[in-house]
């Protein structure tokens, strides 16, 4: 299971980025021991969120 502050972490930065926060969701998978979290955002935002030649996911990722 991720940290409680890395997900809240996560969410935070990106309902700051989004046009439209209350569409986004965040869910965690754990698998073998490996915690992965999916982002959904409104279509709209998406280019946002990636950013140009992904270097905000990435440094969200960073971060996670």
């Amino acid at each position: 299971m991720a940290e409680p502050a890395v997900k809240d972490l996560v969410l935070y930065i990106v309902k700051q980025l989004a046009d439209y926060p209350e569409k986004i969701d965040l869910r965690q998978s754990d698998e073998n021991g490996v915690v992965q979290l999916h982002l959904i955002v409104a279509e709209e935002d998406k280019g946002k969120i990636i950013g140009k030649q992904g270097k905000v996911i990435k440094a969200i990722r960073s971060l996670a």
